[in-house]
This record gives structure tokens, C-alpha cells and sequence, in this order.
């Protein structure tokens, strides 16, 4: 006799009369075909997986380990921040970022306030910025210092409220972190928009904000505009919402 399997925080059905597919042989003893579960949105995963497993590491990079529980307080902090501002649920924030801690750290740290993320090759130039900004109403950008020279440039054109700005200097190994300090010295002096406030990623988590629990329980509400359109075309909004996510 097949248990149910539905014990929480990640309350799942098996369902042992799917129809069959080929894959299925493949599937050890007692192992469902199929399974249905309630969507939940993202942020709500993580944190039932901080639940489960506090201690357990959730992310590698360089030398940087956090756990879950660090992750979860990271996002608090950074949605907290987030939230003095004036970022709202709705509101969409471009991260021009490489995959970093800090790039999931505000992935849900957006979700976390109910904000809508637009991620966006940090390749781009600054008019493809602009024109991305532009088109999905963006009041929070991010970007990585090394690469600011666009976003930068973009602000002095096109209205961005926010500017936040990512160093990866202090997950990298010393004999990384000289080049790595050198690169961002060829970049020169920055020059960003008058009206726009400039923060670096440290002043988010340190500022004493904090959003204990999420803002919205909606899975259907919209989670990201992904921006699409290949290596030559203008880049294009399609929209997922969490549901789609998890």
C-alpha cells in the first residue's frame, strides 16, 4: 500500500495511475509516475527549504558558503531595504548581473516584496539597457562594478530611481581579487544619473532593514519578464509568472 506523502512544508500527492510513459521503467520501485503538488511562490521554497535544512549549505561561490539560513537572512535584509525605499509589489527590478550570490540573493529578496525581476546579460549596451528599461517601467537596477560603464551611462538618459551596485571582490581568493581590482580601475569614474541613488549591494545588508515574511502568497501573480529575442534581435518581455518558477 502507497503512502500519500503529504506532510509539510512540501506537501506533494503521488499519482500512482498517470498514464504511462516511456521514462517511467527507468523510475525505481515504489516511486510515484507522477506527483501533484499546490504552486507555491519561490520565495515560499526557500523558505521551507530553510526549514528543513538551516545548516545545510544552499550556495557555493568561490569561497563564499551560505546556508540556508543565511540565504533566508540575507533576502530579509535586502527585501527589508528594498522595501524602505519605496519598492512595492508590481515594480520591476533589471539585475544586470552574472550568476553570483548576490544575484540570488535578490532574486528573492525581489519575490520577497512582491517586485517582478527583469534579468539582463550584462553584455548589453547601454541603449539595449535603456530600451529594456524603458519598456518593462524599471525602478531598481542592478549591476556588477566591474561592468557599470553601460548602466551608468544609461542612467543619465532614462530615469532609473535606484542603482544598486554588485562587487564580487569578497568571495574571491586574493590572487583573484588583484585582477579583479584592476579591472574595475580600467573602468574609470563613473558617472551616473543626478537624480538616480546610487547603493552598494554591502549598504542593502547592513543598513538594519529587515521584512520578516514574504508580501504576497499569490503563485499566479507575474515573478520575471525574461527578456527574449537571441543573439541579434531586440530583446522582447515574456512574462512567467511563479507558478511557473517552482
Amino acid at each position: 500500500e502507497h503512502s500519500t506523502m503529504s506532510s509539510e512544508p512540501f506537501p506533494v500527492s503521488p499519482v500512482w495511475d498517470a498514464p504511462h510513459a516511456c521514462w517511467h521503467e527507468s523510475y525505481p520501485a515504489g516511486i510515484a509516475p507522477q506527483i501533484e503538488f499546490e504552486p507555491q511562490r519561490v520565495e515560499q521554497l526557500l523558505l521551507n527549504a530553510a526549514k528543513l535544512f538551516p545548516q545545510r549549505v544552499a550556495l557555493r561561490y568561490f569561497s563564499t558558503n551560505w546556508t540556508y539560513r543565511e540565504l533566508v537572512s540575507q533576502v530579509q535584509r535586502v527585501a527589508g531595504h528594498l522595501a524602505s525605499l519605496g519598492v512595492r509589489a508590481g515594480d520591476r527590478v533589471l539585475m544586470v548581473l552574472p550568476n553570483c550570490p548576490e544575484f540570488v540573493a535578490l532574486w528573492f529578496a525581489a519575490h520577497w516584496i512582491g517586485a517582478e525581476v527583469v534579468p539582463a546579460n550584462p553584455l548589453l549596451a547601454a541603449p539595449e539597457l535603456a530600451a529594456l528599461a524603458r519598456k518593462c517601467q524599471v525602478k531598481v537596477a542592478v549591476g556588477i562594478d566591474v561592468k557599470m560603464k553601460a548602466l551608468a551611462e544609461m542612467t543619465q538618459h532614462t530615469f532609473i530611481p535606484v542603482l544598486i551596485i554588485v562587487s564580487l571582490s569578497p568571495h574571491l581568493p586574493l590572487h583573484y581579487r588583484a585582477v579583479y581590482w584592476l579591472q574595475k580601475l580600467k573602468q574609470g569614474r563613473l558617472q551616473i544619473g543626478e537624480r538616480t541613488l546610487s547603493l552598494g549591494y554591502d549598504e542593502l545588508v547592513r543598513s538594519g532593514h529587515w521584512l520578516d515574511r514574504p508580501a504576497l502568497h499569490d503563485a499566479d501573480q507575474p515573478a520575471a519578464l525574461q527578456p527574449t529575442g537571441g543573439t541579434t534581435g531586440t530583446p522582447k518581455r515574456s512574462e512567467e509568472h511563479t507558478s511557473e518558477l517552482q
